[in-house]
């Protein structure tokens, strides 16, 4: 039996919907967060150099040593006529509603390391992922692995994901396989596919009103190539006229006045994300979801147009030095906001070091769901740092940057520490003069960091996890969950989906929810002349069980590349 036949027969990890009532689900926020494409710093209104930088005030950068093609100051924003016009009003204004992060860097500078980043909060070194994950390539995002909507399933909340997953192309490595309910990929019609996703997560929004909801909206723009609608073709020229670009290799410094594809991409994304706040604001969500905005990782450098010199094609990280693919500063420092009126400031600008590591203990712990405790995990939760701004403190002493092997770098608010030099963020765009002589209580400390945090790298690796075509079939009628009431119980069976090579070791083991509810066997044993015969599970609810919902997962124990299944228990009253 292939793998595919499997598939339809088999487990999916697909989330169930709360059993919470109305009035409790309305005490957990929503949560919307946009992850945008190889948008970087200079790229927004709202960030465009010097923004709102610490010692902004100093002198336009100097080109930098590598060949590169990159804007001037304030690419998305002009004065006409005396009044300041920007290309993205709506981030802009985001922006004025909540907190903006002028040191906030990606998980990574690459698209893949930075999403697994993401949603596990592990650092994309302890994958050995330091790359794209191809479609050639059969491994991907393990099912051992807690990802931040599989947390919050079992805290009650239903979940979508709208774009660009990038964690591999197997079926176990599906984004309905690692916790959410429904997944609406990238079309790859560049022109329309922003408009189409925007319109299934308007509709999305609207269906799951009454919350609580985790949608992910991570469309391809403005990742080159760059197509806009034909609604806004050319309407980056039109509204701002042509983008002043300085191209730079070392020895020249010459303005170039062209229109942009990409910025016509910005604007439109700005359009796109307009809508779906206004949503927000035409249901009366908006106080109780928890939106952020930020990107996946810095410009696309190294695109072949770009790295020649051509102009008006990616977008720039200025005056930070690198973009994507590379561990200086413009490959991971992008910009990042947050909003929630219940209980996060309006009009905060921090440099305090966040990272995009932070959001699965941070989403997780605000969420009511369980962080695991049986993994090392690289973030912090930034909730009381949000909540207590702008006297707090953030709970990350730095930022780790890494190439999928080993942490290359850290930094805080003004250094960062290389192996072999210490730089000052604040009066080198560069990062190559080296200050460690003149600071050397600073080098000693972060000298230590950097080498502690390579020292936590090497406690724990788990890698990726190769496609398998072993899955477990049950006999449920649902693919996504047992109903059960309180006090009561139910009886599922379990078989295999193809022979094993041995005797093969199933642990029925639960990750979160309540532990009033319980399943046994604890652990069921196929071997080659019975893995067709089905095996009976029992699942039992304690009568004091509230009705928070609560699910197991099947681990496939000894064979580190067999995909976990995972089931979804629904308690009733």
């Amino acid at each position: 039996m292939n793998s595919l036949s499997c598939v339809k027969q088999s487990l999916a990890i697909l989330g169930a919907c709360t059993a919470l009532s109305t009035a409790n689900a309305q005490q957990k926020p929503n949560i919307l967060f946009i992850l945008v494409d190889d948008m970087a710093y200079n790229d927004i209104g709202c960030f465009s150099y010097p923004g709102n930088l610490v010692g902004a005030d100093r002198l336009v950068p100097a080109p930098y040593p590598e060949k590169s093609a990159f804007a001037a100051p304030n690419q998305a924003v002009a004065t006409i006529n005396g009044k300041v016009v920007t290309l993205t009003p709506n981030l802009d204004r985001f922006a004025t509603q909540g907190v903006k992060f002028t040191n906030y860097h990606s998980p990574s500078s690459v698209c893949s390391p930075s999403r697994i980043g993401l949603m596990t909060g592990r650092t994309p070194a302890r994958f050995g992922l330091g790359g794209i994950i191809a479609e050639s390539n059969t491994a991907g995002l393990p099912t051992r692995e807690v990802t931040i909507p599989e947390a919050l399933k079992g805290a009650g909340y239903a979940t979508a994901a709208f774009g660009k997953w990038h964690l591999g192309n197997g079926e176990q490595h599906d984004p309905t396989r690692h916790g959410f309910d429904h997944y609406w990929p990238a079309t790859g019609a560049r022109a329309t596919e922003l408009e189409r996703l925007t319109n299934l997560a308007l509709k999305y929004i609207e269906e799951n009103k009454g919350g609580p909801f985790f949608a992910y909206f991570a469309p391809h723009q403005p990742h080159h190539p760059n197509i806009p609608h034909p609604d806004f073709a050319g309407s980056s020229t039109k509204l701002l006229g042509p983008r002043s670009y300085m191209k730079g290799d070392g020895t020249t410094d010459t303005q170039i006045a062209v229109t942009s594809d990409y910025h016509d991409v910005v604007h439109e994304l700005d359009f796109r994300i307009g809508q779906l706040l206004k949503k927000l604001d035409e249901l009366g969500l908006s106080k109780n979801t928890i939106v952020v905005f930020t990107s996946d990782n810095g410009p696309w450098t190294g695109q072949t147009g770009a790295k020649n010199g051509k102009p008006g094609i990616i977008g720039t990280g200025y005056p930070y030095r690198g973009g994507k693919f590379e561990f200086w500063e413009g490959g991971t420092r992008v910009p990042a906001m947050i909003r929630f009126p219940k209980e996060i400031p309006a009009g905060v600008i921090t440099d305090a070091p966040v990272s995009g590591l932070d959001w699965f203990k941070t989403f997780i712990m605000r969420g009511g769901g369980t962080v695991p405790t049986d993994r090392k995990l690289d973030g912090f939760d930034l909730w009381p740092f949000l909540t207590g701004l702008p006297r707090s403190s953030s709970p990350r002493a730095f930022i780790p940057h890494e190439r999928g092997k080993n942490i290359l770098a850290v930094s805080n608010e003004h250094f960062k520490q290389f192996d072999d030099r210490l730089v000052n963020l604040q009066t080198d765009f560069t990062e190559l003069v080296d200050v460690k002589t003149a600071n050397g209580a600073v080098t000693a400390q972060m000298s230590k960091q950097l080498a502690d945090a390579n020292t936590s790298l090497a406690e724990e690796i788990p890698g990726l996890e190769k496609f398998s075509e072993q899955e477990i079939i049950t006999d449920t009628d649902s693919l996504r969950y047992i109903e059960i009431t309180r006090g009561g119980k139910a009886t599922f069976k379990v078989s295999l989906c193809v022979e094993p090579d041995s005797n093969l070791i199933v642990n029925l083991h639960q990750r979160s929810g309540s532990s009033n509810l319980k399943m046994f066997p604890a652990s069921l044993v196929f071997t080659k002349s019975d893995w067709k015969m089905a095996k009976t599970v029992t699942i039992k609810s304690d009568k004091k069980t509230d009705s928070v919902q609560e699910y197991a997962t099947f681990e496939m124990e000894g064979l580190k590349s067999m995909p976990i299944q995972e089931l979804f228990i629904r308690i009733h009253k």
